[in-house]
Formats: C-alpha cells, sequence, structure tokens
C-alpha cells in the first residue's frame, strides 16, 4: 500500500514538473516574437528609400511601417506646334479689299515649313469659292504673324441681304502636324449697309437736233439698310472724258434719287439732253454711273457703272 502511494507521488511529481516547463518553453517563444518585431534595425538592414518617380509612404498594417507606392507615370509633353487664327479685319477699297488675319503659334514646336492661309467665300446655297491665298514660310513657336491679302471685290456673291459670307482657313492643306486641328478656321461676314449695283441700261436717241435721249436704267440696293440721303445718277458721252468710279468729275447730265429701300429695284425712264460735241454720224457712246458724288457709304464702287451706245438710226 506504502509502495503504490510513493507511486502516485512520483506520477504527480514528474506531471507538474512537464507542465512548468512547457509555460516556460511558451513564454520564450513569446518574448523571441516580441523581439523580432521591436528590434528591426539590429540586422543591419538598410533603410526604406524612394527611387526616383517614387514616394516613401506609412501604411497601416505593415510590420517594418513603411512601404513604397510607385508614382503613376507621367506622360511626357508632345512637342507640336498649334496654329491658331486671332483675329480678322477686312477693309473696302473701291472694287478691292484687303483682309489682315493675325495668326499665332500657339505650341512648343517651330514651324519651319511653308504652309498656307486661305480665303474662301460662300454663295446663297452655300458653296464654297476659294478667292484667294498666301503662303507663310515659317512661324516659330509662340510667335504672331500677320498676314495681308489683297482680293478684287465681286459684288455678284453678295447675296440678297447685303452679306458676303466668308472664312479665313490657316494650313488649308493640312501641311502641318499640330497638336490640334480643330482652331484653324475663323469665320466671318462682310455687311454691306448701303450698295448700289447698276443692273441694266437702255438709250436710245430721241432727237439729234435737240441733243436728247431716252435713258431707261435699272438699278438695286443690295445693302442691307436703307438710302434715305438723295443721290445723282450721271449720264455722259465719251467724249467728254471716261467716266468711272476713279474719275466722275466728267462734265454730264444729272438724275436725282430721292432714296431706295433695302433690296428695292428701282427703274428711272427719263428724256435728257447731251453736248452737242458728243455727236457722231452713227452713234454716241456713253457712260453711267450711280452715285458720282460719292455721298453713300458703300463697300465697292466698281458695280455703279455701264457703257452703252445709243444709235441715231
Amino acid at each position: 500500500m506504502a509502495k503504490h502511494k510513493h507511486s502516485m507521488y512520483l506520477v504527480v511529481l514528474v506531471t507538474l514538473m512537464l507542465l512548468f516547463g512547457l509555460v516556460v518553453v511558451l513564454d520564450g517563444c513569446n518574448t523571441v516574437v516580441t523581439d523580432s518585431v521591436v528590434d528591426t534595425n539590429e540586422d543591419g538592414g538598410e533603410d526604406v528609400t524612394a527611387e526616383e518617380g517614387e514616394e516613401v509612404v506609412t501604411e497601416d498594417g505593415d510590420l517594418a511601417g513603411m512601404a513604397i507606392r510607385r508614382k503613376a507615370a507621367t506622360p511626357p509633353t508632345m512637342k507640336a506646334p498649334d496654329l491658331r487664327i486671332k483675329s480678322v479685319y477686312i477693309q473696302s477699297v473701291d472694287s478691292f479689299f484687303r483682309i489682315r488675319a493675325k495668326i499665332k503659334n500657339f505650341g512648343n514646336s517651330d514651324i519651319t515649313k511653308p504652309f498656307e492661309l486661305k480665303l474662301t467665300t460662300l454663295n446663297d446655297n452655300g458653296d464654297e469659292y476659294e478667292y484667294n491665298s498666301h503662303t507663310v514660310p515659317s512661324i516659330n513657336a509662340g510667335e504672331t504673324k500677320l498676314i495681308n491679302i489683297i482680293q478684287e471685290y465681286d459684288y455678284n456673291l453678295l447675296n440678297n441681304k447685303g452679306v458676303l459670307p466668308f472664312k479665313v482657313e490657316v494650313d488649308s492643306l493640312n501641311q502641318v502636324f499640330e497638336s490640334s486641328e480643330t482652331n484653324n478656321v475663323y469665320k466671318k461676314k462682310l455687311v454691306a449697309d448701303h450698295e448700289l449695283r447698276l443692273l441694266d441700261v437702255d438709250l436710245k436717241i430721241v432727237s439729234k437736233e435737240k441733243n436728247l435721249i431716252n435713258a431707261i436704267i435699272e438699278f438695286k440696293n443690295v445693302g442691307i439698310k436703307d438710302i434715305t440721303h438723295p443721290f445723282h445718277i450721271k449720264i455722259a458721252c465719251i467724249e467728254s472724258g471716261v467716266l468711272s468710279y476713279t474719275n466722275t468729275d466728267v462734265e454730264g447730265s444729272l438724275i436725282l434719287v430721292d432714296s431706295i429701300k433695302s433690296g428695292e429695284k428701282k427703274i428711272i425712264n427719263e428724256d435728257i439732253t447731251y453736248l452737242p460735241e458728243c455727236n457722231h454720224e452713227s452713234y454716241i457712246e456713253f457712260a453711267v454711273f450711280l452715285d458720282p458724288d460719292n455721298i453713300l457709304n458703300e463697300l465697292s464702287r466698281s458695280n455703279n457703272q455701264k457703257y452703252e451706245s445709243a444709235s441715231f438710226y
């Protein structure tokens, strides 16, 4: 019985010793783990640094306390020119009008090859007519240039509302590779306030002895505004000099027109006298001119005149 009790005590003692040993081992393992986290620099490793294109950031949950987040790659800026029309100014002089277009290269690259600047007009049907073009030899990045285009005025392209739509286009032939091709066109309208158009003239000799002719003159105001100021129609024979928009001081007969509305067409039918020295054996050549005194402010005066012969027979 005594031996049996002694064996039981021995078993309990061994069991307690094993349990104590297990606790010590577990505690030692926990200490090792904790030390490995806290003492991060004892291994002589390098600090975390960012290379070019990277940045060092702190992220929660990272055992090292630091991490590298790579930045998104920034695409390089494309080097290319960018042509634009900054402004367009139009000025009418006699039978011509001048276009002054200001263009600029807004890009970051020079243009060393020639390109075209084109002037185009539109008729009532929307059809395009290329009036003129100008070659620009080059333009540097950031440079502004003023381009002049002189063009003869074609009053037939003026629509029934007294407006001539036109556009100016830079690099019209797409000779330049640009960063943007959507800003090369500038549209504008040439508006005629007062614009007379001499449509037809019919002259007949009434009496050679009395130096008298019958004149039927058809004309129209194609401007956008009524003409309320009186103006003249002059009829002069060629013998007294050539009547034209550059020479209106030629002696001749005058017909007074009180007014004419916008878009209105008028027909004048009058007998007028002419100078005796204009008589020839069989015919007389006349020139007819609207507003010879230049009272009206018109875009062009080249459509105000016609030449007509009157026969004695």
